[in-house]
């Protein structure tokens, strides 16, 4: 009864016309991982139960528990109380498992259909990952194909400073490779807990410690390897590096001066480390006399103040030169024919100005090999703009600023917004207190600034340059600047990450953020917030079917529309041809037609299209969008209690099969019978001490069993018919009391796992109330003498349940057309010995059930075999004690 179970689902999304189907694959690749759905036949897992109904108490014997019972299903319901009158909005309708209230009517050449329920993207969107530093927008970034690619360049650049061979992960390790998926691998009886078949080599073992863990998805198979006191850790630091490279989580940075490769010392948060022993000398005075320890290591990619004219994947060692001149009255960072590194023609001129006596930032530009419509081409996305590094920015366009000014000024770029500064200049102008800067657009004919002293900066890497006068930015004073690689200018930290592992190919806003510091666009600072509304014919359940291509169930002419109130943008989608394809996808004419046909009442929460078109891809109107829709509003009175709804899926998600059997002595076992993390069937079987007063059922289990009587917690139980309902409730804020915790402060932590709360102010009390609805498993043996049109026509031996067991489980079987011959059902152990005889008689035609108690038997594999004629039926069963 202590069981809640509760699906969030931890992915984010992000809809956009260029990207629809790339996000669209992404999406469905999360679910399917999330809840492991890679056939139609995995959906019937996740379809809930029916509740109990037409319940009555009566007045039972105690001895009306005993027996076997199977629990069916479970109900939660969820009941608060507030200190004022408000409104929350209807989260069940949110996330599509109830109806909303209105419809919004899609009009189709040949069709029509009502939208009746809403999805808030917000549920499909995961919060942060501390432990993820390098965030793609994709959070799937470190597993499967893209690691794999990370895992074989990895090898082949940094092999021979191990004396060892390259090699081809793919043939190596058995992969088998379908799109973005991996699969194969060397394995082993149970990987998640480091029963890993490990290579031979010791350098292949390090290498597989990582694709077992990154690329597999096997658990921590890094650990495993470097924790291992039986393998061989010869090369436990290459494993260790290609980790650390991967997920950005890098222990130590290098010390000034010295080069990554030095295999004498580093500096670990200004102390010093022994390289080949990796661990911290901080007393060690010949190491600290001798060397300078920088900054901490970065924290993602979160740096400080920041100025990028171009900032993606250039490739300096290509081709082209870099200048670096400085004067009294400006620095002049100068990028001359430098190409990207994806395309050795694609060249690039522009110049970048720190003008001292101003302070002003002057970006000029003359040859950009990423203008126009080839901005999505940009390896790893492109912005240009200025940022404090605070983690914000304001979305602008720079070639139409005239005099605005802004905060952090950055303009993303993507195949819906072209870069267009092809010999335009920029000026940067800060206010007084440099917390603003304005910008000017201004049209050249070529760069203005002089340039003549060239300076090195290798791929991805960083050369840091010191400033005749101090240059004042963002109102700190800066002696000396950082150049990258890509076209960026850092103040605090070395810009030695290029965007192009933080981005998918063409992300503008990705770049944005990552030139910001790794926020969002600075509105509200909230990078878990969704701007997306899902609007669609079909219920939650129905929404895996749909993306995933599968046939949805009562549904005519499924469709989903998605609304981006952010981005003014509509879409629909009609499913895809078959399992995991494209979805058909039409489009709204553009955000002025949105915003002049869409309205949003924020108050009551509802959104309204008045005869929005949506065209495919040759312009044609395809659907016609009408109507208004909401979640509907729960209304809450100071002092009543009010019941919440909450979502049935919530208490069927992957629930196990649970048996209880209560026995004359006060004595009960409990089976739980689950699919482990290998889709295998597991079982756990436990002990419990029980009684029973005429309302109230006790079961302790061994551990409190010694406890003082008054600390058992009893569960209610009464009957409806033959089934029983056990129910109780729990106060889950009673726990944050003991850490201090205020109620609202409470239902804040709760609202991150249960979102249908969030929203409650000034609640005086919260509860969940849970029932476990159970029927009878079986009677000892049972005999049906059905009508002649139901009898079985075959002779059939079903599995038994449960599975494995202790000590008791129901075998169930068939007689098909009836005969002379004796029908056996016996037991038989591991060995071949015959422990039981079940049945041996002449059986008419029909359905039969009986027990087996093999109490007095150890535990281990039994069989069952059914006999009757010439056919002879058998079945694995496992006793656990």
């Amino acid at each position: 009864m202590k069981k809640t179970v509760i699906v969030i689902l931890s992915l984010s999304i992000c809809l956009a016309s260029g990207k629809l189907q790339k996000q669209m694959d992404k999406l469905m690749k999360s679910l399917q991982d999330q809840y492991q759905i890679y056939t139609p036949e995995d959906l019937h897992k996740l379809r809930s139960q029916p509740s109990a109904a037409d319940r009555t108490n009566s007045n039972r014997d105690m001895s009306d528990i005993v027996g076997e019972w199977y629990m069916d299903h479970t109900n939660i319901g969820l009941y608060v109380t507030v200190g004022t009158d408000q409104s929350i909005p209807n989260g069940a309708a949110l996330m599509a498992l109830d109806t909303a209230e209105g419809s919004i009517t899609a009009t189709h050449n040949d069709w029509e259909t009502e939208l009746n329920y809403l999805l808030d993207g917000s549920f499909l969107e995961g919060g942060d990952d501390d432990d993820d530093p390098i965030d793609d927008n994709d959070n799937d970034y470190y597993r499967n194909a893209d690691a794999l690619t990370y895992a074989q360049d990895y090898v082949d650049e940094n092999s021979s400073d191990h004396d060892q061979s390259t090699f081809d992960l793919e043939t190596e390790f058995d992969l088998v490779i379908d799109g973005n998926d991996v699969s194969g691998g060397l394995g082993g009886d149970d990987p998640e807990n480091c029963e890993i078949n490990w290579p031979e080599d010791p350098f292949r073992m390090a290498v597989y410690s990582f694709v077992s863990e990154y690329v597999l998805e096997e658990g921590g198979s890094v650990g495993c390897f470097v924790d291992s006191d039986t393998l061989d850790q010869t090369y436990e630091d290459f494993a260790l590096d290609m980790e650390s490279g991967w997920t950005g989580d890098n222990d130590y940075i290098v010390c000034a001066g010295m080069s990554s490769e030095d295999p004498d010392w580093v500096c670990c948060d200004c102390n010093c480390m022994d390289f080949d022993d990796m661990e911290c000398m901080a007393d060690d005075e010949d190491c600290l006399e001798n060397l300078e320890c920088g900054d901490d290591e970065d924290d993602g990619y979160s740096y400080g103040p920041r100025i990028a004219a171009y900032l993606t994947d250039l490739d300096p060692t290509l081709g082209g030169h870099i200048y670096f001149d400085d004067t009294d009255t400006e620095a002049t960072i100068t990028f001359l024919d430098v190409p990207l590194i994806v395309d050795e023609s694609a060249l690039n001129t522009f110049q970048m100005q720190l003008v001292y006596e101003t302070d002003e930032v002057i970006f000029s530009y003359k040859d950009l090999s990423l203008s126009g419509e080839s901005t999505f081409d940009a390896s790893g996305g492109l912005a240009i703009g200025i940022a404090n590094g605070g983690g914000n920015y304001d979305d602008v366009d720079l070639s139409e600023s005239s005099g605005q000014s802004y905060s952090n000024p950055v303009e993303g770029y993507s195949d819906d917004n072209e870069l267009d500064l092809d010999y335009k200049k920029i000026t940067f102008t800060p206010n007084d207190d440099h917390s603003e800067y304005s910008i000017m657009v201004e049209t050249i004919t070529d760069l203005e600034g002089s340039y003549s002293n060239e300076i090195t900066v290798e791929d991805d890497d960083y050369t840091l340059q010191s400033l005749s006068s101090n240059f004042k930015f963002y109102g700190q004073s800066w002696d000396q600047i950082f150049i990258n690689n890509d076209g960026n200018i850092g103040f605090e930290d070395g810009d030695d990450t290029c965007v192009c592992w933080i981005c998918d190919d063409g992300d503008g806003e990705c770049a944005a953020e990552y030139l910001a510091g790794g926020g969002d666009d600075g509105d509200d600072g909230d990078d878990n917030e969704s701007s997306q509304l899902f609007i669609m014919n079909f219920d939650f359940m129905n929404f895996f079917a749909f993306i995933f291509g599968m046939d949805l169930e009562g549904v005519d002419n499924p469709l989903l529309v998605v609304f981006d109130y952010e981005e003014d943008m509509v879409l629909a989608m009609t499913p895809p041809p078959a399992f995991g394809e494209e979805s058909p996808v039409y489009f709204a004419g553009g955000p002025d037609e949105v915003v002049s046909s869409v309205s949003i009442d924020t108050v009551e929460q509802t959104v309204t299209f008045t005869e929005l078109s949506l065209m495919d891809s040759t312009g044609a109107v395809v659907f016609v969008l009408d109507g208004t829709i909401g979640p509907g509003m729960i209304d809450l009175v100071a002092d009543v209690e009010t019941e919440l709804p909450f979502p049935a899926i919530f208490n069927e998600q992957d629930q196990e099969e649970i048996y209880m059997t209560f026995y004359e002595d006060s004595t009960g076992i409990e089976v739980q019978i689950y699919e482990d993390y290998y889709y295998e069937e597991t079982a756990d079987t436990s002990d419990f001490y029980w009684y029973a007063t005429s309302d109230s059922l006790y079961t302790i289990n061994e551990d409190d069993y010694y406890y003082y009587e008054g600390d058992w917690e009893p569960t209610f139980y009464e009957f409806s018919g033959d089934t029983m309902i056990l129910s109780g409730e729990e106060y889950p804020c009673d726990e944050y009391y003991y850490y201090n915790y205020t109620m609202d402060e409470c239902m804040e932590e709760i609202s991150e796992e249960l979102p249908m709360l969030a929203g409650l102010e000034d609640v005086n009390d919260f509860y969940a109330h849970e029932e476990m609805i159970l029927i009878p498993a079986g009677d000892d043996e049972v005999s049906i003498s059905p009508d002649a049109s139901t009898l079985p026509k075959k002779f059939a031996l079903y599995p038994a349940y449960p599975n494995p067991f202790n000590p008791v489980t129901t075998i169930r079987f068939d007689v098909g057309d009836a005969t002379a011959d004796i029908t056996s059902l016996r037991i038989y152990d591991i060995t071949g010995r015959n422990v039981a005889t079940l049945i041996n008689e002449q059986m008419d035609s029909g359905n039969y059930e009986l027990h087996w108690n093999a109490s007095g038997q150890p535990s281990g594999i039994y069989f069952s075999e059914l006999i009757s004629g010439s056919t002879r039926l058998t079945q694995k069963m496992v006793l656990l004690k």
